[in-house]
């Protein structure tokens, strides 16, 4: 959902921004899906590993992973932003592109991501004895301790 909507994103504010898309430009978007993977993928990775309720792992995978995203994102900014005065069209369309990646990634990752997970994200499971996943909450929905 994130990657889906980083590319969304990307394409359209590019088309405000007068990038034509062309050869060049959809070489650009391809890595561009592989950073928003990047961001959205560590994020979903400590939510699944997280145990709790949906909105606490949404927290913890925050806590864990968001600053070591947030410092990819920045890295990155920060790499191309010497091109933001190049004078040749493919080093201005990779400015543009990346500029676009870097902020809509970042924002749909650690931003957006969360939230939906926090809200459609579900609680976590326990395994019990025998290695079989079950809800952590039934036990104590039916009245049971095991």
């Amino acid at each position: 959902m994130a990657i889906g909507a980083t590319v969304l994103d990307v394409f359209g504010l590019a088309y405000f921004w007068g990038v034509q898309i062309n050869f060049v430009v959809t070489i650009f978007l391809l890595i561009a899906v592989g950073l928003s993977v990047d961001y959205s993928a560590h994020i979903g990775h400590a939510f699944k590993e997280a145990r709790g309720p949906a909105d606490e792992r949404a927290r913890k995978a925050l806590l864990t992973t968001g600053p070591p995203v947030f410092n990819a994102i920045f890295s990155t900014f920060l790499a191309i932003l010497v091109l933001a005065n190049a004078q040749t069209y493919v080093f201005q369309v990779f400015f543009q592109m990346f500029t676009l990646t870097t902020v809509l990634g970042g924002f749909h990752g650690l931003v957006v991501l969360p939230v939906v997970l926090s809200f459609l994200g579900g609680d976590s499971l326990d395994e019990d004895d025998n290695g079989i996943e079950k809800f952590k909450g039934a036990a104590a929905f039916h009245g049971r301790n095991s």
